[in-house]
């Protein structure tokens, strides 16, 4: 009995190529085509077609509808989707609806034959799955239903970054070359500026002889890969996506070690060290207070990152957000709209993550620094009070006096355009200078005087709540200047 076949493409010679294709399959008047939505749900009512080749795409329309009308008359067609989107909800759709199967294109005719004849011996519930876009389910941790034909799925996942994203025309020819370069062996799947490659580590002598392959095609057709990271080798279909999740630390590991083109994922050693912290407070001081050692704060926080990661992207990547964080405290308190924060899957060197850095706060301080200079007479006054009179018990209301204010309206406003209250800055301008004064060998007590305090104890314990550390070992930390 002959098979009934419908193609539904609104691209004139790509319908008449898949007309052609499935001539293998059954004689020429028995494949329909059609060009809409509306032409197709009319065939199928009156075709009943055992076979439905969908393009998702369709003018005016979509593939889905057409096969939502074949579900929900409960017909027994199968449907292959095809398809050059990659997107994850496309392919998790037509996994909900139990579609047969999600070819992206370019397909090879041979692969489409093989899919058609496996699909048309399967019941119309079961899917093979061999075409349908593996990253989604990785990418989510989710497994099912990739483990129902194990003999077919990948035992390796190989993860490349790009510098640009390619675009959707580029993108379909690219992959078409690469995985006809494959010859089977392995194939590869692009979303946006990643590549996913699968392989099949079973007889190699290490994960790296089994990408071999993949890695020479990549290279030769992808001058835009910046970074390429193999995980780890599974034994089931259950394990890929921890294959996946390795891949992707060993891509970004490029960020630490950028003499190597590949990275093989390879577990922490060494546990961190701390987050800086002290450098991170010396960083925010030459920001907030327009320090001219602001570079050299920002080389020693790029560094102490760097050191304090022991290897590990995670951790560096976790230890960026905290200075992101910080970032975004000072503009907060200066009343400024927060920085724009790179992605750090756009960077590929620490050099890059340092330049970075270096732009996001020295531009930070030039804002602090405009702002500073628009600010209203009576905070300029109380902060001149501040910052020469730090050594008297002075107080918000002695300075309100002498500028003839209410010291609640002086309160309000000096708040509102330093983003501290009087008090917060009076003591950072102690500290400041009770550091300083300490650096050169004054004792804890002299210095605790010279900067407002009666009581030395008290003053230890704001200073180590301010710096981390208590005055005692300031002499051993890093310098800093103090404008």
């Amino acid at each position: 009995m002959a098979i009934e076949i419908l193609v539904v493409e609104d691209e004139y010679a790509e319908r008449q190529e898949l007309s052609r294709i499935m001539e293998e399959i059954t004689p020429a008047h028995h494949i329909r085509s059609a060009s809409s939505c509306a032409a197709a749900v009319s065939a199928i009512k009156q075709l009943c077609p055992d076979l439905i080749l969908l393009d998702i795409m369709l003018r005016g329309s979509s593939g889905f509808e057409v096969a939502e009308f074949v579900r929900s008359r409960g017909l027994a067609c199968r449907i292959i989707i095809l398809t050059a989107y990659h997107e994850f909800e496309f392919a998790s759709r037509a996994l909900s609806m139990g579609l047969q199967d999600y070819l992206l294109k370019p397909v090879r005719p041979a692969v489409l034959l093989q899919r058609v004849r496996e699909v048309l011996h399967l019941p119309a519930t079961q899917t093979s799955g061999t075409q349908m876009p593996l990253w989604p389910y990785l990418a989510c941790g989710v497994a099912s239903p990739l483990p129902q034909l194990p003999h077919l799925l990948p035992d390796l996942v190989v993860v490349g970054l790009l510098r640009t994203e390619l675009p959707p025309a580029q993108c379909t020819d690219t992959l078409g070359r690469v995985n006809l370069a494959l010859h089977g062996q392995c194939w590869t799947e692009l979303t946006h500026r990643r590549l996913i490659g699968y392989c099949h580590a079973a007889g190699s002598r290490s994960p790296l002889e089994a990408a071999q392959p993949l890695l020479h095609v990549w290279q030769e057709q992808f001058p835009q890969l910046a970074a390429i990271g193999i995980g780890t080798p599974v034994g089931d279909g259950a394990d890929l996506p921890q294959s996946y999740r390795t891949a992707c630390l060993a891509a970004r590991s490029s960020l630490l070690f950028p003499e190597k083109e590949v990275c093989l994922y390879r577990p922490p050693q060494h546990p961190p060290e701390p987050y800086p912290a002290r450098a991170e407070g010396r960083l925010l001081h030459a920001v907030r207070t327009g320090g001219s050692d602001l570079e050299q704060a920002c080389s020693q926080m790029c560094s102490c990152m760097l050191l304090a990661c022991r290897g590990d992207i995670q951790v560096l990547e976790q230890y960026c957000s905290f200075l992101w964080a910080a970032a975004n405290r000072l503009c907060a308190e200066a009343m400024l709209p927060p920085p724009e924060l790179p992605e750090l899957e756009n960077l590929f060197t620490f050099q890059q993550l340092t330049q970075r850095l270096y732009a996001l706060f020295f531009g930070l301080q030039g804002r602090l620094k405009r702002c500073r200079e628009s600010r209203h007479p009576l905070v300029l006054a109380a902060l001149g009070a501040i910052r020469h009179r730090y050594q008297e018990p002075l107080k918000l209301e002695t300075v309100a006096r002498e500028q003839f204010v209410n010291a609640a309206y002086l309160g309000r406003l000096f708040h509102a355009q330093t983003g501290q209250s009087f008090r917060d800055a009076l003591t950072e301008e102690r500290m400041r200078q009770a550091d300083r004064l300490l650096r050169q060998k004054t004792s804890v007590s002299a210095a605790a005087a010279a900067v407002g305090y009666d009581d030395p104890n008290y003053f230890s314990r704001v200073y180590k709540k301010y710096f981390g550390y208590p005055p005692s070992e300031s002499g051993s930390a890093p310098s800093q200047q103090v404008q």
